[in-house]
């Protein structure tokens, strides 16, 4: 059963790195401008700008 160990180990292991990234990545987002809500187009029945724009050469 060498393959479950592995895979114990490595699931461990990543938890381990994750748990130092966390507080970094929680840290990074702090420092962050708040971000505009990205509205999608598909999700609005009456997207009030077409969702692809043309670009019309004169």
């Amino acid at each position: 059963n060498n393959i479950n160990d592995d895979l114990t180990i490595e699931n461990n292991s990543l938890k381990e790195k994750l748990q130092k990234l966390q507080p970094q990545l929680t840290d990074a987002l702090d420092k962050q401008p708040p971000q505009p809500t990205v509205v999608v187009a598909s999700n609005d029945p009456h997207p009030s700008q077409p969702a692809m724009v043309t670009p019309t050469f004169t």
